[in-house]
């Protein structure tokens, strides 16, 4: 359950142009957040996401960073190129590099 304390929040969202992070940024946006920004590595998915989002909730809400998560200092500069704060962080980026569930758990 997430607190009422999300209005008017900026919340960034690692691995957010799909899966999870999507997911996890439209329930942001549903409960009133004044901001998202998506960042991920897939510049095609972000932009969908960013147009879908638009739709939704209206203009200016939704941004796109496209960069590797993996580089901190990239990261940064991205964010604090564009926006003076962030009140949310939410790491979900990440990568499966093995097919078979099974064996990656292992």
């Amino acid at each position: 359950m997430m607190s009422k304390d999300i209005k008017n929040k900026v919340v960034l969202i690692t691995g957010g142009a799909s899966g999870m992070g999507y997911e996890i940024a439209d329930r942001f946006l549903e409960k009133g957040a004044n901001k998202i920004i998506l960042v991920d590595i897939n510049e095609k998915l972000g932009g969908d996401a960013v147009n879908t989002f638009s739709s939704k909730y209206g203009n200016d809400k939704v941004y796109f960073a496209n960069c590797d998560v993996t580089s901190a200092k990239t990261l940064w500069k991205t964010i604090t190129d564009t926006f003076k704060d962030v009140d949310v962080l939410v790491n979900n980026a990440g990568i499966v590099q093995e097919k078979d569930v099974r064996r990656s758990l292992m």
